[in-house]
């Protein structure tokens, strides 16, 4: 049996790197959760003063980085934890706080991880 606290600390210091490669800059906070065939995740950002100031002058365009740093962060994310696991991931769920720079990652796989790690 694996230390579950080992696992996720891995888990997260390689999504902290993704995250830092595709934005320049790695997560304030990062907390998993594992729970059965579900691994979420909460993510607070640093603030970014570019990403503030044209949030602040184009709302459409500030849109549509944050659409793309979503898009680039799950698919990285979603390849990552597919090798890790070795299953497939069934969903992908990004939700995301503006207001806190905090978003929420829900990602169920096609199997129970939690059982996976338990007795491996």
């Amino acid at each position: 049996m694996q230390d579950i606290n080992l696992i996720k600390a891995e888990i997260g210091s390689n999504i902290g790197r993704i995250f830092k490669e595709i934005s320049g800059t790695g997560p304030q906070k990062l907390k998993i959760y594992i729970k059965e065939d579900m691994l979420i995740f909460r993510v607070r950002f640093y603030k970014v003063i570019l990403f503030e100031q044209i949030k602040n002058t184009d709302e459409v365009l500030f849109e549509n980085i944050r659409e793309f740093l979503v898009k680039a962060s799950e698919k990285k994310i979603e390849k990552y934890l597919t090798q890790y696991f070795n299953c497939e991931v069934s969903e992908f769920h990004f939700s995301f706080k503006a207001r806190h720079e905090e978003a929420l990652v829900t990602i169920i796989f096609n199997l129970d991880i939690e059982n996976r790690l338990n007795t491996s």
